[in-house]
Formats: C-alpha cells, sequence, structure tokens
C-alpha cells in the first residue's frame, strides 16, 4: 500500500532543511498514541529512530533505520525503514523529500507499507492516513514558529 503527503511552504528551502530535526519530528507526534521518543539520530544514512506508541494500556516499540539520504544545499531525500515494526504493520518505507519546485518549496511524505497479519488492510491503510494527513498544517505551525523565533 502507498500513501504520499505533500505540502507547499512559504520558506527557502535551507530554512527547512536547517530546521528539520529531533524536534520538527516530536512536533508531528499524533496526541494519540502517545510517542514517547527514545532514540533519535538524525537523517543521515545508518541513523536511528527508535520510539513507542503508548496506547495507555500497552506499548508497541516501533524502531526505524535511515537507510538512504541524500543532500545538497536546497534538497534533502532520506528514507526510513521499519526494523521493529508494531503488530498492525509487516512492512514500512518513508521516504522524505525537502526541496524546491519553482518558486515554491515543498516537503512531501511517501510511504509504502503492508498491514501485519491479521490486520486489515484498509484498517491499516485508515489508521496510517489519519496519523499522517495532519502534518501539512503541522508542517506550517512549525516552520511558522521557528521563523517567529530565528
Amino acid at each position: 500500500m502507498k500513501l504520499s503527503f505533500n505540502c507547499p511552504l512559504e520558506y527557502p528551502s535551507e530554512f527547512i532543511l536547517s530546521n528539520f530535526n529531533e524536534s520538527l519530528f516530536r512536533s508531528l507526534a499524533p496526541p494519540f498514541p502517545r510517542l514517547i521518543l527514545h532514540r533519535f539520530d538524525g537523517t543521515a544514512k545508518g541513523d536511528k529512530v527508535e520510539l513507542s506508541l503508548d496506547f495507555i494500556l500497552f506499548k508497541w516499540d516501533w524502531s526505524s533505520l535511515i537507510t538512504e539520504s541524500e543532500k545538497s544545499e536546497a534538497r534533502l531525500t532520506f528514507v526510513d525503514e521499519g526494523t521493529i515494526l508494531p503488530p498492525f504493520l509487516s512492512y514500512w518505507r518513508h521516504t522524505h523529500t525537502v526541496g524546491r519546485e519553482e518558486n515554491t518549496c515543498f516537503i512531501r511524505d511517501e510511504i509504502q507499507f503492508e498491514a501485519g497479519k491479521y490486520w486489515p488492510s484498509f484498517l491499516v491503510m485508515f489508521m496510517v492516513w489519519i496519523q499522517m494527513a495532519p502534518r501539512k498544517f503541522l508542517y506550517r505551525k512549525y516552520f511558522r514558529h521557528c521563523k517567529a523565533n530565528s
């Protein structure tokens, strides 16, 4: 299954790239399940992200490895692939791209995933979509805050 989200932004790509960090990762966390971040190395190849999803009565671990990373002055693309996944997922690959097209900067999230055993694909698709769709609003809010504080 695949989902893609694109967020145009009115900031220079250099500004977006300089603020694409752990603070942004934390600001994208959904209200539920609560995200407990154990490790965030960054966006370079070989970096790791380890977290727990806290569903109040139980927690599920999630670890990802950055398997690809390409950075230039105006563009960043990196891929995180799930190494430890919650039971509703059997495969996760998330390509993040920050760049510029003509006069607009953008952040693009492209996600490929497979539902876990015993989990209906349509339900997992809905769960992933519901967590990712607000990112357009959250990206804009985060970068507006960064700009106001710079």
